[in-house]
């Protein structure tokens, strides 16, 4: 069994995912990727395809600062942000802009996932889990839209997670996001990890019977 989060959590987004079984096809998302690609490069100059801000589509979420604080807490330094902004509050010794192509490079040391928050947000995740398994990554915090009804979230099914409480408010916006947030980790230090995080929201993990 599963001691994970409950039926509050299952309809958090029921609207925009019907909205995308049905209406979307794939011609439509690879346009749709390709304008979220530009908005991150330049999110205040390409207000059009940042006015998918009324949900977890949107790729321009900065990270808070406060959960940043609490990354740094719980893994020491970040050695690697792949997903990193200018205006992002992140400071670590490597950092990948969409400019870079993180997906295309080599993920070590410890990591903060921060990614796109569109269709290809599982991408990210993939890549996350698979450096982490392949031993590149030594401990990785991800900060990802709670969508526990998607494949790709279930992937992450093996790490402990917090689920903050209420709405996080992110670094370039003004009021708190309109989805709620998952904050899954992969390391070693998972006691220090509920520890620190806690603070701010319910630690869960994965039981096998």
């Amino acid at each position: 069994p599963l001691m994970m989060i409950g039926g509050l959590y299952l309809c958090y987004e029921g609207v925009e995912k019907l909205a995308h079984r049905f209406l979307h096809n794939p011609k439509a998302d690879a346009a749709h990727h390709a304008q979220l690609v530009a908005a991150m490069a330049d999110p205040r100059g390409n207000s059009n395809a940042l006015r998918v801000m009324g949900s977890s589509a949107s790729a321009a979420w900065y990270s808070p600062p406060h959960v940043v604080d609490l990354d740094v807490a719980t893994l020491g330094e970040i050695d690697l942000d792949p997903c990193w902004h200018p205006e992002s509050p992140v400071r670590a010794t490597i950092t990948y802009t969409v400019d870079d192509d993180g997906l295309a490079k080599r993920w070590v040391g410890r990591v903060w996932l921060n990614p796109p928050y569109g269709h290809e947000v599982g991408i990210w995740t993939a890549k996350l889990v698979n450096e982490y398994n392949g031993g590149s990554v030594t401990e990785a915090i991800a900060l990802i839209p709670a969508r526990v009804d998607t494949e790709w979230f279930r992937r992450l099914d093996p790490f402990p997670r917090c689920f903050p409480y209420g709405r996080l408010v992110f670094s370039n916006h003004e009021n708190s996001a309109p989805f709620p947030a998952a904050i899954p980790y992969l390391g070693r230090n998972v006691l220090h990890f509920a520890k620190v995080f806690g603070a701010i929201g319910g630690i869960w993990a994965r039981l096998d019977g």
